[in-house]
């Protein structure tokens, strides 16, 4: 068994993820990607290595299952995590969860319930085996609900409240909690959404959580201006915010999603 610390990332193909691996791999790291698609997860292990990892291994399971999250956690007894991150996370179509509502249950288990469970397994392997930071991706959608993104922004919100507590709960342990705030960020998640002129490449993130891991902070936005900007929208009146965010006319049938 090697003595090498390795970065363990759940929901290893996402795009923030990625971007972030590839600058860590260009220094030689060693990574565990856990994902759903066996051959995307080949093809970022691969792309990993080519950028100079020294070890990338793969562990396929559906994140929404706490049976395949049991089952791939029993692979990971012997890893000494360095960093842990969880980026894995569905964005949802609002229109369409409106339409059908049992997908806000899909969103809701995988971004928050799943998430929870996957969090709360893992805690005493870290603190064993001593990793040194724990990064969850939320998102600045958990600030405020807004119409149209109101399911996944409760996702978020749920998954920083209970990510509070469990920052305490780890410092406790020696283990460093990290939550980053995410702004708009280009990846191919979002390909199809117009995020503004205010979205950020995925690279241009990746830099920015490095620096953030750097930090002792709990809860980071990223951009920073992000944390600005929503120290003004969490506290405007319900009537103002509405006039800023106005909901969209409620469709009528499933047939316009």
């Amino acid at each position: 068994m090697s003595d090498q610390r390795e970065h363990v990332v759940f929901g290893g193909t996402s795009g923030i993820a990625m971007a972030w691996c590839r600058l860590e791999a260009e220094k030689g790291a060693a990574f565990r990607l856990v994902g759903r698609s066996g051959e995307r997860l080949e093809a970022a292990a691969a792309d990993l290595l080519a950028r100079g990892a020294s070890s990338c291994h793969t562990h396929q399971a559906d994140l929404a299952c706490t049976e395949e999250i049991d089952a791939v956690l029993e692979t990971l007894p012997h890893t000494r995590p360095s960093v842990v991150l969880l980026a894995h996370g569905l964005l949802g179509d609002q229109a369409e969860i409106e339409q059908r509502p049992a997908l806000a249950l899909e969103l809701l288990r995988l971004n928050l319930d799943c998430s929870i469970y996957l969090l709360l397994r893992i805690t005493p392997w870290l603190e064993e085996k001593g990793c040194r930071r724990l990064v969850v991706l939320g998102s600045v959608a958990g600030d405020r609900g807004r119409a149209e993104n109101s399911v996944y922004g409760a996702s978020k919100a749920g998954l920083e409240a209970f990510c509070s507590g469990l920052a305490a709960r780890l410092e406790a342990g020696g283990v460093k909690l990290l939550f980053v705030k995410a702004g708009p960020v280009r990846t191919a998640m979002t390909a199809h959404l117009d995020l503004g002129p205010a979205a950020i490449e995925s690279k241009g993130f990746a830099r920015r959580l490095q620096r953030a891991l750097r930090s002792q902070r709990v809860f980071v936005y990223i951009p920073r201006r992000w944390g600005l900007i929503f120290l003004v929208l969490r506290h405007l009146p319900f009537r103002v915010f509405l006039r800023l965010f106005p909901a969209r006319q409620a469709r009528t049938s499933a047939s316009d999603g």
